[in-house]
């Protein structure tokens, strides 16, 4: 098989492990979309806070009288009992984040992508060098 071939397979590979992994791991890529287009805030209140975790904390807010619960990273040194905005999707209020999602969005597509293209260019160079001519 021709060395661009072998390259082009393992970037889309690696780039469909990646995107398969962000999507199962987190809130999945139509969650951050719905927060991002249509988020509403909401004001949570830090329930306990976890400083191993990235300094983390875990919240509660409530939306329409229901209590949801959720984390997130970088704000333990506020403490418990202190108020932290959240930005929610109306559809479905089970997740929220303090952190702007269309950002996230956009790292969760575009990192894995560059790391992708990445791996097939390094391949194909080792590919190119390992075949004789």
């Amino acid at each position: 098989m021709a060395p661009y071939k072998i390259a082009l397979l393992r970037t889309f590979g690696v780039l469909a492990v990646a995107w398969l992994m962000v999507n199962s791991l987190g809130p999945g890529w139509l969650t951050l979309y719905r927060i991002a287009s249509t988020g509403q805030l909401a004001l949570a209140k830090i329930t306990a806070i976890d400083p191993e975790n990235h300094l983390g904390c875990s919240f509660e807010y409530t939306v329409e009288g229901v209590l949801h619960r959720g984390h997130a990273t970088g704000c333990s040194p506020l403490g418990v009992g202190a108020d932290l905005q959240v930005t929610y999707a109306p559809i479905n209020p089970t997740y929220a984040t303090t952190e702007n999602a269309g950002q996230v969005l956009l790292n969760q597509v575009f990192v894995p992508l560059f790391i992708a293209v990445f791996v097939g260019i390094i391949s194909a160079i080792a590919e190119r060098k390992s075949t004789p001519e």
